[in-house]
């Protein structure tokens, strides 16, 4: 971080964007502690300490965006993936704890919600899967029309869907 400080000087931005998810049932023998780990790891504890280690500069800029992106089974899990669902709820809810704590600063916090975009990281798993740049494109307008959350694709029927009709939510979730 120091270095990227040192060498762009002006960055006002982060984008959480890494993610991986490991398709396994808790109690399948395949998957260790060393894997639970691994995935916390990667999407929930490396968003905390680059956004710790960056804050202090972007708290000097004019304007900052923290943004951080999660996924719809951070709100309904998925039955092969209960560490990864538990991963994005969890940063799902240190967003909304960070935006509390930056408010009256700098610097905004942005929670970007993902439905399946086809990436690496799912080939050849799900279907109706959005290309990576419509997801980009989404976040980016999210962006400059200020909202915290940006609910990307399928994904905006969420909401409604968690209110109104929960049940078949998780249904639909934890049949894909």
């Amino acid at each position: 971080v120091a270095d990227i400080v040192l060498r762009f000087p002006n960055v006002a931005a982060l984008v959480n964007n890494a993610g991986i998810q490991h398709n396994f049932r808790l109690d399948d023998a395949a998957y260790g502690a060393d894997d639970i780990r691994h995935e916390l790891d990667v999407n929930l504890v490396s968003p905390m300490v680059l956004i710790h280690a960056l804050l202090p500069h972007f708290l000097r800029q004019p304007n900052a965006w923290v943004v951080n992106v999660t996924s719809g089974l951070g709100y309904v899990p998925k039955r092969t993936s209960a560490v990864y669902s538990a991963s994005k709820a969890g940063l799902h809810l240190f967003t909304q704890a960070l935006r509390v704590q930056m408010q009256g600063s700098p610097v905004r916090v942005v929670e970007a919600v993902m439905p399946l975009v086809d990436t690496p990281m799912v080939q050849g798993r799900g279907r109706g899967k959005i290309p990576a740049t419509q997801a980009a494109h989404a976040v980016v307008a999210g962006l400059m029309a200020e909202r915290e959350t940006i609910w990307v694709g399928k994904t905006r029927a969420m909401p409604l869907l968690l209110r109104l009709a929960p049940g078949l939510m998780a249904r639909v979730m934890q049949s894909s």
